[in-house]
Parts: C-alpha cells; structure tokens; sequence
C-alpha cells in the first residue's frame, strides 16, 4: 500500500487511506474510488488503483477471516 494510503512510520492508515476503507466497506467499487482518489487529489491513476486494489484486497481477506 502506498503512501497515499498509509502512513509508513507508524504502518497506520492515514486520513485517505481510512476514506477509502470506508468507502469500500460501504459498497462503493474500487474504481469508483480510484476516480475519486484521482479527482480529488490529482494523484496518478495506476498509484490510486494499486492503493486501493490494496485495501480492497485486505477488506476481503478480513471479512472472510475465521471467527468474522
């Protein structure tokens, strides 16, 4: 996960980064939010989809963790 998403120093999601788990948990499409992500902030689109790819990826895996 990039920079955009996470703070390096304390591997801790930062302000956006928890924007888009929660968009992404709300049942937005990761495109969705990549356009967001780009429009907003006027980041590179490949770097916004890498992000937020993921996040997605993580949200899956936590939700279907054991005991979840």
């Amino acid at each position: 996960m990039g920079l955009l998403l996470r703070d390096e120093s304390t591997a801790r999601l930062t302000d956006t980064g928890t924007w888009v788990l929660r968009d992404l948990a709300g049942g937005e499409t990761p495109e969705r939010v990549v356009g967001k992500l780009v429009t907003a902030y006027r980041v590179d689109p490949g770097a916004a989809r890498r992000d937020v790819a993921a996040v997605a990826e993580r949200l899956r895996l936590a939700r279907h963790a054991p005991g979840s």
